[in-house]
């Protein structure tokens, strides 16, 4: 019987896999880009934000091997809420989900909490958090629940029978949690769920489906699907599909709401040499002709993520391996050897300009990736990225750092 490392070396292979092929192709591509684009990839002076390079520090745990894919939040207390997950030894990443809390603006985080661990008979593992409070002190926490194969079945359709997307409450800001609850099941492997709180009591779930039915021999495309919820969470409808592009791999949606109740979600899409992509629903339906590329000039943006703030624009970061050094030559996952891009546009989630870089000056032996974005107050942005680094005989390991910045004000029309 193969082991917990064993299945997780498994299908971090073979979704490695997936992404190592397309941001190769990506990667040819890139290559043909104009000289526009070769000169915007260059510029982190965008002149619309500056970073404080004193603010930056590591907020995961030091014992917390492969932590990654950072989701963070200030509460209506004045707490700042951190969620992330992390693996079970150096190199593993997503079977715990991990709780932090700050109460001093980020410097020092008090308590941590591991609210997901292994379930060895049910789930090996848990990944992808991501929470909203939708109330004083209530906040609603998502995450994956990797479905573990039953004995004698086949693998993968097994695996897609037994995940879910989890839930669990909190009502005292974070601190405890409530038993989970299974919202969607047996669809697929499932990944990625982002909540988004609509006006009223309406919520929405977005999350990546790795059905069975889209896998291609050894590819696992995957769609985009949303859940929609009426009373804050207690009950929700049934999974609709928002997004798939016929033979690719539609993933990591990262959702705002904007005016008139409607939703704007980023997605990768592997598989197209353009991302991200950012379509619009309402009430939980597409709406026409609303996807398009929102960058180009910067190569493949993968793991968005959309941010509104106070002043009603859109902050838009994604990694990409462009304007940065190749991933070591025995690096065991190259794409995450990336840097962080973040943009600015409208609040219509369109029109984003010049990306600036958080962290532009990455040696060749360290790579961010999954970024996160927070209003830390009116002008200040707070950028969180999972890090990895690889030392000389081929070990790596991942953390999950922190970095402000301040929007400059725009410029007086004359």
């Amino acid at each position: 019987m193969k082991t917990l490392e064993d299945r997780l070396a498994v299908l971090e292979a073979t979704t490695t896999r997936l992404r190592i092929v397309a941001y190769s192709v990506i990667g040819f591509m890139a290559i043909c880009f104009s000289q526009k684009a070769e000169v915007a990839a260059a510029d982190d002076d965008s002149g619309w934000i500056e970073w404080d390079r004193s603010s930056e520090h590591v907020v995961s745990r030091s014992e917390d091997q492969g932590a990654a894919y950072p989701r963070c939040r200030a509460l209506s207390n004045g707490d700042i809420l951190l969620s992330y997950h992390f693996g079970e030894s150096l190199g593993h990443f997503g079977t715990r989900v991990a709780i932090r809390k700050s109460r001093d603006g980020g410097k020092a985080w008090y308590s941590t909490n591991e609210v997901d661990t292994p379930e060895p008979n049910d789930f090996w593992g848990f990944t992808n958090p991501d929470f909203v409070e939708i109330g004083k002190g209530v906040v609603l926490l998502a995450s994956a629940a990797r479905g573990r194969a039953e004995p004698g079945k086949p693998v993968f359709s097994s695996e897609c029978e037994r995940s879910e997307i989890r839930l669990r409450v909190s009502d005292d800001f974070g601190e405890t949690w409530k038993p989970p609850t299974t919202v969607a099941r047996g669809r697929g492997r499932l990944w990625e769920p982002c909540l988004v709180k609509l006006p009223g009591k309406a919520l929405e779930l977005y999350y990546a489906n790795e059905a069975p039915e889209l896998a291609n021999r050894d590819d696992l495309r995957q769609r985009i699907e949303v859940l929609r919820s009426a009373d804050n969470g207690k009950t929700w409808g049934q999974p609709t599909v928002v997004s798939y592009r016929h033979g690719m791999r539609n993933g990591m949606p990262s959702a705002i709401s904007l005016k008139g109740g409607k939703v704007a979600i980023a997605q990768e899409i592997v598989g197209d040499p353009v991302s991200p992509w950012i379509y619009t629903t309402f009430n939980g339906r597409p709406v026409p002709n609303s996807e398009y590329s929102c960058q180009r000039d910067y190569g493949f943006g993968g793991a968005p993520f959309l941010l509104g703030t106070p002043s009603g624009d859109t902050l838009l970061a994604f990694h990409s391996n462009r304007g940065v050094a190749a991933a070591p030559s025995n690096a065991k996952i190259p794409w995450m050897f990336a840097t962080i891009y973040i943009q600015k546009g409208g609040s219509e989630a369109r029109g984003f300009g010049i990306a600036s870089r958080p962290w532009p000056d990455l040696d060749g032996r360290t790579g961010a990736f999954y970024p996160t974005i927070m209003m830390k107050s009116q002008h200040t942005v707070v950028v969180l990225a999972s890090f990895i680094t690889q030392a000389t005989d081929g070990s790596s390991r991942t953390e999950v750092r922190w970095i402000e910045g301040t929007l400059k004000p725009k410029a007086k029309r004359r």
